[in-house]
């Protein structure tokens, strides 16, 4: 890989790290890399598709991420970039086959697990996505976005007081109190609770 290329991939991941997806972008459309060893070309294709995910354009990021796992086909990362460009673009049972594959991969990962329960949830196999949601807060019970994706999705499966456990959970890992009230005033509301409710809602 030229030294002009490697600066240029530094750079752009140093640019999504901080947000900015479409000057990471535009920092990496102006090379053309299309030869090179499999890993080069590959790295180059997975970082552009990211900077294309979080720019919006998740059409062109699974093209991207495809091309890169011809190359790279045991990368669970791209599997995931992968799979959340599916769900983007509506294609639920693909983006079920590249999650699942990402977590094979990588059983470990929490993030992972959660995007898999979101798409299952999407899909109405709330089962499954209650199950994935549970894995990803155990792999790491400081999840918030993971808890929430639990509370609202054994909400949808009319398991009120598991679902209250979590929104309760939910609420205490948020540092703006606020919101971790009337998040779980609502809940307590839909759940028929409103004693609870009001209580809880007017410390919001």
């Amino acid at each position: 890989m030229s030294p002009a290329l490697r600066q240029a991939l530094l750079a752009a991941d140093g640019l999504l790290r901080q947000g900015d997806a479409r000057a990471a972008r535009t920092a990496l459309e102006s090379f053309a890399v299309t030869e090179g060893t499999g890993q080069e070309a590959a790295e180059f294709q997975f970082l552009l598709a990211q900077a294309c995910f979080q720019d919006g354009d998740p059409d062109t990021a699974r093209a991207l991420v495809e091309r890169a796992l011809a190359r790279q086909p045991q990368w669970a990362e791209a599997h995931q970039l992968l799979g959340l460009a599916c769900a983007d673009l509506e294609c639920l049972e693909d983006a079920a086959v590249s999650l699942e594959r990402a977590l094979a991969l990588r059983p470990d990962n929490a993030r992972t697990c959660a995007n898999l329960g979101a798409v299952y949830r999407r899909r109405i196999m709330l089962p499954e996505a209650i199950a994935m949601y549970r894995q990803a807060t155990a792999l790491n019970p400081t999840y918030v976005q993971a808890w929430r994706g639990l509370a609202e999705t054994l909400q949808a499966a009319e398991q009120v007081d598991a679902a209250l456990a979590a929104w309760r959970h939910w609420s205490g890992l948020l540092p703006d109190k606020a919101e971790a009230y009337s998040g779980l005033g609502w809940a307590l509301s839909r759940a028929g609770r409103w004693d609870e409710a009001e209580s809880v809602l007017a410390q919001a």
